[in-house]
């Protein structure tokens, strides 16, 4: 490894004792096939940010490339701070303390260093409880920049305020210029800050070109507090954690324009929405505590005509099929051109007289929803099942939705239902061929099962098959791996734990509940397929724990990684 002096801007080609050997045509690419390059491997996952750490220390001509990909995203902001030398830096490895004390004289080398690489820097995370910053050292930053900005080219912000020290906390927080911003994320804990709310009148001002907004807990806020959002021209998502009456109301007649809205909790009652045409251009809309009957109304009171995206989750709803049924009927056919994406989930499902009499069809709630051509994705899970009720689904039911479906890339049914055999599965075959993920509550394992009819019937793109429960009886369990494995030979299949002979078989306990729904506290958060145009997504940002500690050990070893050559 090259010796890296410090306070000096010597790299590579000054420190390495390695011969001077002209570079190889392979490295001889343009800057943006090698960003394109870096890009990919930190799409990969694994360590990437090790293999940026060695591509830069290692290959003279991927140094710039490498170090923009490994400084472009950072999961504290320490690492910037510790770019000053001249600083006296300690941090207290039991309690994650961290002391800085400035000097009286600066170094300009720090400066220098300072400024190139806190510009390569777009994507920031910051958590005050875990690490809190030091103002005066901030402010002592921010005074000898020439634009007086700690991160000039910050694109994506999220900031989690700690328990205490917050003054100082929202003081840092606003020496970061947010002209260029596009997303920002402020989550703080039970106590609202005070400098919240003149911070949000700031930003059409401060922040023009922002077109992601999440907020934190804003039930302590007082009334009117979204109106300055109204002026932000180019907000597309808004994501609120919690709404009470009011700030709902304040909500669909200020903020009107925005394409994708997530709510985490809404204190109010749906039912009495005063206005109609609320939010004429949504196209993705996620409801994290809603019951059925409340997203119903909402989505009657939809002013928009292009809604893509239906996200309704719900941990302690007792819906009923009526409900449900009320819910799909509002869906369709009013948006049977534009809608691809449907998750609902509930705590339980219940019977309904209203659908017609015992047994209970599951179909007839589903029926609606048959107009949908263009749906892509449909999920529909409880999380647990009632004895008393299993309502029935059979082959046809699957049959009719799958020709009503020609589009469908993930389908999820994980509901108690009974009644689908194994005929079905070859139905699929026949059918999707877009079908990528399947997931179904029950399947009855028929014991005549003839695999040479299903000669002609094979999905090879299905990727997941997961069924929930088996009737099976115990001679059929081998004929039916050797059954799955010809409709679906590229699947990884969830069979019981006694099923032998398929070489795709997963042995993982299958799981009512959807991915995405891992645990309770699972961000809130809406998709989009274009990765450039997505919502703000906590999980782009906040990197998990051991890559968090991977790179901080990187930085915390080296101090600097390597100067540009």
């Amino acid at each position: 490894m090259p010796v890296i002096h410090h306070g000096s801007d010597e790299g590579l080609r000054n420190t390495s004792n390695a011969p001077q050997r002209e570079q190889r045509a392979a490295l001889m690419v343009p800057a943006d096939v090698q960003r394109t390059i870096c890009q990919a491997i930190r799409r990969n996952g694994g360590d990437w940010q090790n293999n940026m750490y060695h591509l830069a220390l290692t290959c003279k001509a991927y140094n710039a490339s490498a170090l923009d990909a490994l400084w472009e995203r950072l999961y504290t902001i320490w690492p910037l701070l510790t770019l000053m030398y001249s600083f006296k830096i300690k941090k207290n490895a039991k309690t994650g303390e961290v002391q800085a004390t400035a000097p009286m004289e600066y170094n300009g080398e720090d400066w220098r260093r300072f400024a190139r690489y806190s510009a390569r820097v777009r994507f920031l995370t910051h958590r005050e409880d875990l690490a809190p910053l030091d103002l005066a050292l901030v402010l002592a930053i921010t005074s000898h920049m020439p634009d007086h900005s700690l991160v000039p080219g910050l694109r994506r912000l999220t900031w989690r305020l700690g328990p205490t020290n917050q003054v100082d906390s929202m003081l840092c927080l606003r020496e970061f210029t947010f002209r260029h911003l596009e997303c920002l994320e402020i989550s703080w804990p039970d106590d609202l800050p005070r400098s919240i709310p003149s911070m949000l009148g700031a930003l059409p001002e401060s922040a023009p070109q922002l077109r992601r907004l999440r907020l934190s807990n804003i039930f302590s806020m007082k009334d009117r507090f979204l109106e300055p959002l109204a002026r932000l021209q180019h907000l597309e998502t808004l994501e609120l954690d919690t709404l009470d009456d009011s700030q709902f109301e304040e909500l669909y007649t200020c903020v009107r324009n925005i394409k994708r809205l997530a709510i985490g909790f809404c204190e109010t009652d749906l039912h009495v929405i005063q206005a109609t045409g609320i939010f004429p251009r949504l196209e993705e809309l996620t409801l994290a505590e809603s019951f059925s009957r409340e997203t119903t109304p909402m989505i009657t009171h939809l002013g928009s005509t292009s809604l893509r995206r239906l996200t309704k989750l719900s941990k302690y709803e007792v819906a009923s099929l009526r409900d449900v049924w009320s819910l799909f009927t509002a869906l369709s056919p009013r948006f049977a051109s534009t809608l691809t994406d449907i998750r609902i989930t509930m705590h339980f499902l219940a019977s309904s007289e209203e659908l017609g009499p015992d047994p209970p069809q599951l179909m007839r709630s589903l029926e609606p929803l048959l107009d949908l051509t263009k749906l892509q994705t449909f999920e529909l899970a409880v999380h647990h099942e009632l004895d008393n009720f299993v309502p029935e689904f059979h082959d046809a039911d699957l049959h009719a939705i799958l020709l009503a479906w020609p589009h469908i890339e993930r389908l999820s049914l994980l509901v108690q239902f009974k009644g689908l055999t194994t005929d079905s599965l070859v139905q699929v075959a026949r059918q999707c061929n877009r079908l990528e993920d399947l997931r179904l509550w029950r399947i009855c394992i028929s014991s005549d099962l003839d695999i040479a009819a299903t000669s002609s019937a094979c999905l090879p793109g299905l990727r997941a098959l997961q069924v929930r429960y088996y009737e099976s009886l115990p001679s059929t369990d081998e004929l039916y791996a050797r059954f799955l494995t010809r409709l679906f030979p590229n699947a990884e299949v969830d069979l019981p734990d006694d099923v032998k002979g398929s070489p795709a078989a997963s042995r993982r306990h299958a799981s009512p509940i959807t991915d995405g729904e891992e645990d309770d506290d699972a961000e809130v958060h809406t998709s989009d397929s274009d990765g450039d145009d997505l919502p703000l997504d906590v999980a782009d940002i906040v990197s998990d724990t051991e890559g968090e500690e991977t790179l901080l050990r990187l930085y915390e070893e080296s101090q600097i990684l390597i100067s540009d050559a």
